[in-house]
């Protein structure tokens, strides 16, 4: 139905999937799910014929991860705003983890040996912690945490 009323009315559009193709996508399972605590809402394993998918609940969309053995492993870190580092201008998000959990997704990925872009999370924009990491294709990921107010020290401790 459209709005009749009003010419100038577009329909409204959003992002439900992202498709992220993987070499390893037990990897990225595991990383989504397993270091992030995403929700995985919907898995088919990988069958003889190489095909399967897993489904990640990123709260507003949600990642399609399929197996693809000619997928290429991205290189370097992507530009983002809000910290200092990426050079690559590519596709890269930021997930937010609760000011509770943030410790803990910061052990799990290093446990996973998650490349990091710093050792330790930043401080930054005087609003929000971060801790940029690699997903196993080599995807940008800020992962940050925002507290409800600023910390004594900006310098993180476990």
């Amino acid at each position: 139905m459209t709005d009749n009323a009003n010419p100038d009315a577009r329909p409204q559009a959003r992002i439900n999937f992202i498709y992220l193709h993987a070499t390893d996508m037990e990897a990225m399972r595991a990383f989504y799910k397993d270091a992030l605590g995403c929700s995985e809402i919907h898995y088919r394993p990988v069958d003889e014929h190489g095909y399967g998918w897993s489904v990640i609940d990123m709260g507003c969309f949600q990642f399609m991860i399929h197996p693809d053995k000619s997928a290429v492993k991205l290189e370097g870190w992507s530009m983002q705003p809000g910290w200092d580092g990426g050079t690559v201008p590519g596709i890269s998000w930021s997930v937010v983890v609760r000011n509770e959990d943030m410790p803990q997704v910061i052990v799990r990925l290093r446990e996973m040996r998650a490349p990091a872009f710093d050792e330790e999370p930043q401080w930054c924009q005087d609003s929000y912690w971060s801790y940029p990491v690699q997903d196993p294709m080599g995807n940008t990921v800020e992962v940050h945490s925002i507290p409800d107010e600023r910390p004594e020290s900006t310098v993180w401790t476990d």
